[in-house]
């Protein structure tokens, strides 16, 4: 038997809105301003959708008597720490299942085990020990195979991230930015990622010439040159944080 059973049709409706809401968001390039996070919009979407799973679900109201279950929603909290939220229960992984889900939500298209293996063992990692790994997540986390892919919506703020940047929004892009995609991790594609993520953030940033923006992402990196020298460059000299960004500049360049 399934661990996961697939929804009945008018949980399933909810299912696809909720998706469908997400791919809107993308495509029209219109994310949240900085006071409303576009995590905070998608939270909302959500609730609304539980209400309204609810209401369908009472008699009458177009539901049945036990009511449809509608999938949780997939949430991943990677940038800087590391949360995994399942609906609403939220669970601690072991760090391979947390690096098996992040390599996941970057491949919405499934992936082979073999692709597996690569992506999070590297060279050498057979796919054998990915299929078991796999078979374990799905005690927690829905998962599709042939291709291995997430069965559920997903929210990641890595993702969101990487989206704003490509759309042109550094400001909200560097909000969300709360530090490195899973620090820790020594999987090949998110040791790959998480080092694009930092350097595309960096260079969006130095690009946008915001000196607030060029600020705030020296202070969260704290040992990158560049961003103190871009720093330096763009505040006035009366402002007070001139000498401290001097003196970040000099202790780095004394360490090279």
């Amino acid at each position: 038997m399934e661990p996961h059973p697939k929804p009945t049709q008018p949980a399933l409706i909810l299912h696809t809105a909720l998706a469908g809401v997400q791919t809107a968001i993308r495509q029209l390039g219109r994310p949240s301003p900085p006071q409303e996070p576009l995590q905070r919009l998608l939270d909302q979407v959500r609730s609304q959708l539980e209400e309204l799973e609810h209401y369908l679900s009472q008699p009458g109201k177009g539901g049945t008597k036990t009511g449809p279950k509608l999938p949780p929603f997939l949430q991943l909290r990677l940038l800087g720490s590391s949360s995994v939220q399942w609906g609403r229960l939220s669970y601690e992984l072991r760090p391979r299942f947390v690096e098996l889900l992040c390599v996941l939500a970057l491949h919405p298209e499934g992936l082979t085990s073999e692709g597996l293996a690569l992506a999070v063992w590297g060279e050498g990692g057979d796919p054998g020990c990915a299929k078991t790994e796999l078979y374990r997540l799905r005690r927690w986390i829905p998962l599709e195979s042939r291709p291995y892919r997430l069965a559920t919506p997903v929210v990641a703020d890595f993702l969101e991230v990487i989206y704003l940047l490509r759309q042109g929004h550094p400001a909200q892009a560097l909000e969300l930015y709360k530090g490195p995609l899973l620090p820790r991790s020594e999987a090949p594609e998110v040791v790959e990622t998480r080092v694009w993520l930092e350097e595309s953030l960096r260079e969006a940033v130095l690009h946008s010439g915001q000196r607030e923006l060029v600020w705030g992402l020296a202070e969260r990196l704290g040992s990158d040159l560049s961003l103190w020298e871009g720093a330096l460059e763009l505040l006035p000299h009366s402002d007070p944080r001139r000498p401290l960004a001097t003196a970040q500049i000099n202790r780095l360049k004394t360490h090279w």
